[in-house]
């Protein structure tokens, strides 16, 4: 299974879209599928990508490169802010499964998944070709975050 992350990220821009989507790389990775990284960034992106298969590219200028890195893959994830409506519809057209990470919902899709993990009314909405997933049940946390023990909160203060 082909699976690519295509996101930014630079000391410029920060590394928010980056980390969101180091837990979900994580979780695909641990099932034995290594996905791949697009980002559209510079050098200092190397520190969060310890260990994982990725690729520093201006996807958006680079347009050759990047449609011959999305050749068979079954699912793009993206995780952008400088993506273009236009791009995205062509991911729609070429890739099995597009999913959308997109918790301010500036767009409309074509097709396929959007995940809105932003503090909302939960809901699983699916319309026509789009699968929306929004609430804080679809928040991707870290899994360092994941293993936090429950705090105990006193009745009294002391």
């Amino acid at each position: 299974m082909k699976i690519i992350f295509l996101t930014e990220g630079s000391k410029e821009i920060g590394f928010g879209h980056i980390t969101r989507c180091i837990s979900l790389y994580d979780a695909f990775h641990k099932r034995g599928v290594t996905p791949q990284f697009i980002i559209n960034g510079d050098q200092s992106v190397q520190s969060l990508l310890n260990r994982k298969n990725y690729i520093i590219l201006d996807w958006i200028v680079e347009k050759e490169i990047f449609y011959y890195l999305l050749e068979n893959a079954d699912c793009v994830i993206v995780d952008s802010y400088l993506i273009s409506n236009k791009l995205c519809n062509q991911i729609s057209d070429i890739v099995k499964t597009p999913v959308f990470i997109d918790f301010i919902q500036k767009r409309k899709y074509k097709r396929g998944i959007v995940i809105d993990g932003s503090i909302a009314e939960s809901k699983f909405i699916y319309e026509r070709e789009i699968c929306y997933l929004k609430g804080i049940e679809y928040v991707m946390l870290r899994e360092e975050f994941n293993k936090i023990p429950p705090r105990v909160i006193k009745k009294d203060i002391e």
